[in-house]
C-alpha cells in the first residue's frame, strides 16, 4: 500500500476526446470505460461501436459487473480507470468483449434477414418475406377485423422480352415496372417480388370499390407508357405491360384461397386485354377510310373495341 500512495499515478489517455474529464457516477464510469476499450478494439468492434443503439445495448450488458468492481476495490470506478488498476481493467475489458460480440453478431443476424427478404433484382420484397408477412397480415386481420386485400401482378411477355432483347434488357424492364408500382402505394405497403414476373401486394382498401381503385391506377401505372430503355446504339422503347387480380381475405380462409382468386382474377383481366389488343390490331389494319376511322375513335368509348372489328370487317 505505501508504495502505491508514493508512486504517480499514470494518466489516461481518452480515445474519443482526450479532454473528457473522469466520470463521477456509476453509469458514466462504464461509458468511461468504453471509451478507453475502444483504444484496443478491433476493427470490427470499432464500426459496430458507432451505431449509438447498439452502445446502449452493450452499455446495458455489462451493467451487472458494477458490484463486483465495488468488491474489487475500495474505490469507485472512476478512480478505477483514472488508475489503471489491472484487474478491475480486466474484469471491465471482458464484459465489454462479449458484449460487443453479442452486438456483432446481432447485427449479422440483422444483415442476413435484410438480405432474405430482399429480392436482389429489384430491390423490393422477397418470396421469403412474402411468405412470412402473408401470415402476420392474416392474424392481424382476424385480431383487429381490419380488411386484408390480396394483389397478385403478371408482367406480360418477360420472356419474349428476354428473347429479343436480352436479360440485360430484361432486368431494367422489371426494375421500371417495380419503380412504377411502388410510386402509386403508400411508403409502408410493401410490394413482393414472388417469381421471374410475379408480384404481390397485400394493402388495405376498405372495401371492393377502393380495391379497384388501387388496382387501375396500378394498372395505368404500367400499361399507359412504354419503358425506355437504354442499349448499346440507342434507347428502345417497349411496351411493357401487367395484368392485375385482386382478392379479400375472408376469415376462415387459408392463403391458398385468397391466392388462388386473386390468380383467377389477374387472368381475367390479362385475358379480357388479349382480347382488347387483338380487336385493336384488327380495328387498325380493317380497310376503313380514313374520314371514317376518325368519326369511329371520336364518338363512341375506347373500351368496347371488339365490337369495332366486327363492324369493321362486315
Amino acid at each position: 500500500m505505501d508504495k502505491m500512495k508514493t508512486e504517480e499515478a499514470p494518466s489516461v489517455q481518452l480515445v474519443v476526446d482526450n479532454k473528457d474529464a473522469p466520470p463521477t457516477s456509476a453509469e458514466d464510469s462504464l461509458e468511461y470505460a468504453l471509451r478507453l476499450y475502444l483504444d484496443k478494439a478491433t476493427a470490427e468492434e470499432k464500426k459496430v461501436l458507432q451505431d449509438e443503439d447498439v452502445r446502449s445495448r452493450v452499455l446495458d450488458e455489462i451493467k451487472p459487473v458494477l458490484p463486483i468492481l465495488e468488491r474489487v476495490s475500495d474505490v469507485t470506478v472512476a478512480e478505477a480507470n483514472r488508475l489503471k488498476l489491472e484487474e478491475t481493467r480486466t474484469i471491465l475489458d471482458s464484459h465489454i468483449a462479449l458484449a460487443c460480440k453479442n452486438a456483432i453478431l446481432e447485427e449479422e443476424k440483422k444483415t442476413l434477414i435484410h438480405e432474405l427478404r430482399t429480392d436482389p433484382q429489384t430491390g423490393v420484397a422477397s418470396s421469403y418475406a412474402y411468405k412470412k408477412d402473408i401470415e402476420e397480415a392474416m392474424n392481424r386481420s382476424i385480431e383487429k377485423g381490419e380488411p386484408l386485400w390480396l394483389f397478385a401482378g403478371d408482367l406480360d411477355g418477360l420472356k419474349g422480352i428476354n428473347d429479343k432483347y436480352g436479360h440485360e434488357v430484361g432486368n431494367k424492364v422489371l426494375s421500371e415496372v417495380t419503380k412504377r408500382l411502388q410510386e402509386v402505394v403508400r411508403r409502408e405497403d410493401l410490394i413482393y417480388r414472388v417469381g421471374g414476373d410475379e408480384f404481390q401486394l397485400l394493402l388495405r382498401p376498405k372495401d371492393e370499390e377502393g380495391a379497384e381503385l388501387i388496382k387501375q391506377r396500378l394498372l395505368n401505372s404500367v400499361n399507359l407508357q412504354p419503358v425506355c430503355v437504354k442499349i448499346r446504339f440507342g434507347t428502345v422503347e417497349i411496351p411493357a405491360t401487367i395484368s392485375i387480380g385482386t382478392s379479400r381475405f375472408i376469415a376462415g380462409d387459408g392463403k391458398e384461397a385468397m391466392e388462388e382468386r386473386a390468380d383467377v382474377d389477374m387472368y381475367r383481366n390479362k385475358k379480357a386485354r388479349k382480347e382488347e389488343l387483338i380487336a385493336e390490331k384488327e380495328f387498325e389494319e380493317a380497310e376503313i377510310p380514313t374520314s371514317v376511322r376518325a368519326a369511329i375513335l371520336s364518338s363512341l368509348p375506347p373500351t368496347p373495341k371488339s365490337k369495332l372489328s366486327i363492324a369493321g370487317n362486315s
